[in-house]
């Protein structure tokens, strides 16, 4: 659901006064007519406006009647939700007549059975947008407006598929602030006068008004920025026998403000908010590329803004700096802004400077810079493409492989940490990279393997990170991306993924629940005759649907696009990327773990992971697997970030630790209980003498030790890996009526968790013999729960309404001897359907006979150990198990 505002609107229609009185508050629900009025609400069954007989006047211009829906939707959040008008008819509009004055208005539009709203409001001509992708169910629009001549009118913008739900009307205090400044604030004035105006306070009768180029001297109302008080609501500057007689400052930002003064109310006057406008500078300004931009593409085109008033550019370009700088008398350009300046050399930093003409004066320009890419080997010969996102700042994606395919970043695409080195952040909304000249290496392939790191904001989406063409809906031209629901196989929350050749399309949709929130590694092969292959960190996928195999070559593809590729032509992808590789073969699996690392020269694998929070007996020792050609290895380690990048060996402040054999490490100062973030990095002195400078990894010390949190568990029980094989439960224990996983995989509850990827779904049934369901976990680490002070065992849970209601218990175990029971003082734990920390004091075992200092295991139950008498069923889930300090965990 998103919720937009804003602070003030002013509404003027024609009509008589309607009987809303001051404080009170009218709200209506619009649904079909025969539906159930929500408590509280009056029925609007889209009627023409008229009398409702209900004591309120208010409708529709046209008869909407006809456009009335009652979803029954059992996704709704409540009945206001499941119904709607189609808003839809053009020139409808909706009106009710309210008495002059302010009120605070709510407004909720949307479908529960439709996420194809593009939602948007206009009162009286002031606009209230929801994000144009019509992607949210809900919206929720809330504002102040005042009504002038008797009527609040609604109606639908052009091009708009608005399905409003329910309006709150209510009387409000009245607007004393002046409002809806003109110029709008921050805007910029191509002149060197102004008129300001204002829409006055309800009960101003005169104003103060303030201006000037210093924010600090308006916002407290000194002497200097006071321009006197006044009647009119319109001020004016710039002009002789004004303030500012000689015209305003052209590179100035001025900022005003306006008091309300009313000397009969106690509280006059009433201070307004501080609202500017800017002059544009005489000098060229807004460079493209910006100054001191790295990796730009060698044909770049130079742009700039004009300076104000400027009527020719004189421009001085090269790779001098005191040339550049000191250049004089250039030939004068018509008043377009820009020029082309390459064929650039690689690798390079160039000069360039725009004076600004404006006969018979010059304004002088800064002197602005830029890098050209750097012309890199190639790296691999099957490698067509890679983006690192190692640059760190700029509009360029580096290609790495050496071909040249750089891609340009548009939006507002981020740099930021990532999973190899650095990574790129996309929002959704238009944050993507771009190689519009990809179609001449992603088409006529009779192999491909596509993969990368991604890192999702959310579950339970269908946007994609990657495209082969501009996002349509349809595409199917080398694309992956999130699915909800996998449209062949039957799935939920999976990966979906296609590639089209010349005899065909494939399409593949991954296991069920491959959707998460953690960095997860994906890659996507195919070759000519066989089927779709897709591999999750390092895993082959099962998927739930794949097509059959096709030949012939790639084809159709028109660009390369991260960060697009969706359900909708909209939807863009939520989260991080990293290290994007396209080959012209496929990977077998061993070289797709191979390409997971990263760089081969680099040491990786750190242990703790990079940005985890291991528990005190995990944070230590420091370890990482060598780079290819390592003979030793530099380790840098401490507490401020910069100083562990910027350390050499050379360092004499502690964070270089010294060049070892060993691939791990332990910091003589230890780490703390709760400490953090500590950031280290290991350099790898190479064979032949040169070093690979290390990325930087970080963890911070968690203050707790850590029993089970169940993500290490996965579905390959071949492996021993399985949450079952681990969580010992009654299956084919006819005493027993616990499940600890679920039949089929996945096994761990994977949308249902308290924190990371997953719980564990304790499933109970305490009928047909069974008398409690328990599931057991032997302990390997910690077992020595005296230790760093911990003295409370802490763990979630989860039920629900419909369980059977049997009492929740924990056991822990000595190697020998009776078990340890607590049961939880709330019998109605089962049915408890949000989650619930559950805090034990250990000593309550230790009353019961139990050596806190060598557990051996502990089991969660419902039920009645020992008990006689048959009890119901459900499931519970469990998640975050861990043993705290008193003071750690959140409480009983």
């Amino acid at each position: 659901m998103c919720r937009k505002s804003i602070c003030f609107m002013v509404l003027l229609a024609i009509g008589l006064p309607g009987t809303v009185t001051a404080g009170e508050l009218v709200k209506i629900n619009f649904q079909l007519a025969g539906a159930p009025v929500p408590e509280g609400y009056l029925p609007d069954t889209g009627q023409v406006f008229g009398d409702r007989g209900n004591g309120y006047t208010y409708g529709w211009s046209q008869d909407m009647t006809g456009q009335t829906r009652d979803r029954n939707n059992a996704a709704a959040p409540d009945q206001r939700y499941d119904t709607l008008i189609h808003f839809m008819r053009t020139g409808a509009v909706w009106e009710i007549e309210l008495p002059p004055g302010t009120y605070r208005v709510f407004i909720v539009c949307g479908d529960p059975s439709n996420a194809d709203s593009n939602n948007a409001i206009e009162l009286e001509g002031e606009l209230l947008a929801d994000d144009p992708d019509g992607l949210d169910s809900f919206d929720e629009f809330e504002f102040i407006v005042v009504v002038s001549d008797g009527r609040l009118t609604w109606s639908e913008p052009a091009g708009t598929y608005v399905k409003p739900c329910f309006i709150e009307i209510e009387s409000s205090k009245p607007l004393v602030e002046a409002t809806k400044p003109d110029p709008e604030d921050g805007s910029i004035l191509a002149d060197t006068w102004v008129s300001l105006s204002w829409r006055p306070g309800e009960l101003a009768v005169s104003h103060d008004v303030y201006l000037g180029d210093n924010f600090d001297d308006v916002n407290d109302g000194t002497e200097t920025a006071f321009q006197g008080n006044q009647t009119d609501s319109f001020f004016v500057a710039g002009f002789p026998g004004f303030p500012y007689p000689d015209g305003l400052v052209p590179g100035t930002t001025y900022y005003w403000r306006i008091d309300e003064v009313n000397d009969a109310e106690p509280n006059s006057p009433w201070g307004g908010d501080v609202w500017s406008f800017s002059i544009p500078t005489n000098k060229a300004h807004d460079p493209s590329p910006a100054d001191g931009a790295r990796f730009v593409m060698a044909d770049v085109e130079l742009s700039w803004t004009a300076g104000f008033g400027a009527k020719l550019h004189a421009v001085y370009f090269g790779d001098d700096l005191g040339d550049v700088n000191s250049a004089e008398g250039g030939p004068p350009r018509a008043i377009t802004t820009s020029m082309p300046a390459g064929p650039l050399e690689p690798e390079k930093t160039y000069y360039w400077r725009v004076d600004e003409l404006n006969p018979p004066v010059t304004h002088k320009g800064d002197v602005w810079s830029f890098s050209t890419v750097p012309d890199l080997p190639i790296a691999d010969p099957n490698l067509l493409c890679w983006w690192k996102f190692d640059e760190d700042a700029g509009g360029t994606a580096l290609d790495h492989s050496g071909h040249g395919q750089h891609g340009a970043l548009e939006g507002d695409t981020q740099w930021v940490d990532g999973m190899v080195g650095g990574a790129l952040e996309f929002d959704g909304t238009g944050d993507r990279v771009v190689d519009d000249t990809a179609a001449s290496y992603l088409n006529d392939l009779d192999a491909i393997t596509v993969c990368m790191w991604i890192k999702s904001d959310l579950v339970g989406t269908n946007k994609g990170f990657i495209n082969g063409e501009d996002p349509d809906a349809g595409d199917n031209f080398v694309t992956m991306r999130y699915d909800v629901a996998g449209a062949n196989g039957g799935g939920t929350n999976v990966l979906k993924m296609a590639v089209t050749s010349t005899e065909g399309e494939q399409q593949l949709e991954s296991s069920n629940s491959a959707q998460t929130t953690d960095w997860q590694h994906v890659a996507m092969a195919w070759a000519s005759g066989q089927q779709l292959a897709f591999y999750i960190d390092g895993r082959l996928n099962a998927p739930t649907d794949n097509y059959p195999a096709t030949t012939g070559t790639t084809t159709g593809c028109t660009k390369l696009i991260i960060g697009a590729g969706s359900n909708d032509a909209g939807g863009g992808w939520d989260g991080l990327i990293d290290d994007v590789r396209i080959y012209d073969k496929v990977l077998t699996a061993e070289e797709i773990t191979e390409v997971m690392r990263g760089e081969p020269d680099l040491a990786w694998n750190p242990s703790p992971a990079n940005r985890s929070t291991p528990d005190i007996k995990q944070a230590t020792p420091l370890g990482w697997s060598p780079g290819d050609r390592a003979a030793q290895h530099h380790v840098y380690f401490g507490t401020d970030k910069d100083a562990v990048d910027n350390a050499d060996a050379s360092d004499t402040s502690g964070i270089y630790r010294g060049r070892q054999n060993p691939a791990s490490y332990v910091p003589t100062e230890g780490v703390e209980w709760g400490g953090g973030p500590y950031y280290w990095r290991v350099d790898e002195f190479n064979t032949d003498g040169t070093i690979a400078k290390g990325r930087i990894w970080s963890f911070t010390v968690a203050d707790f030790l850590l029993v089970d949190d169940f993500e290490a568990y996965t579905d390959n029980d071949a492996e021993g890996e399985a949450i079952w094989q681990h969580w010992l439960d009654g299956y084919g224990v006819a005493t027993n009526g616990s499940q600890s996983s679920y039949p089929l995989p996945p096994y761990a509850e994977k949308t249902i968790v308290q924190g990371g990827r997953q719980s564990l779904p304790l499933q109970y049934d305490n009928t047909a013999g069974a008398v409690n369901s328990e599931v057991e976990l032997k302990l390997t680490s910690p077992r020595d729960w005296t230790e760093q002070g911990i003295t409370e065992l802490s763990l979630w849970f989860r039920g629900d309404p419909g369980n059977a209601t049997e009492p929740l218990y924990v056991a822990i175990s000595n190697a020998t001897g009776a078990p340890a029971v607590v049961p939880r003082s709330d019998p109605g734990a089962a049915n408890i359907d949000t989650w619930t920390e559950w805090v034990i004091p250990l000593q309550a075992f230790a009353d019961k006979g139990i050596n806190l200092a060598n557990v051996d295991k502990i089991a969660i139950g419902l039920g009645t150990t020992g008990g006689a008498a048959a009890g119901g069923s459900g499931v519970m889930y469990i998640d975050s198990i861990g043993l705290f300090r008193a003071e750690g965990a959140a409480g009983q």
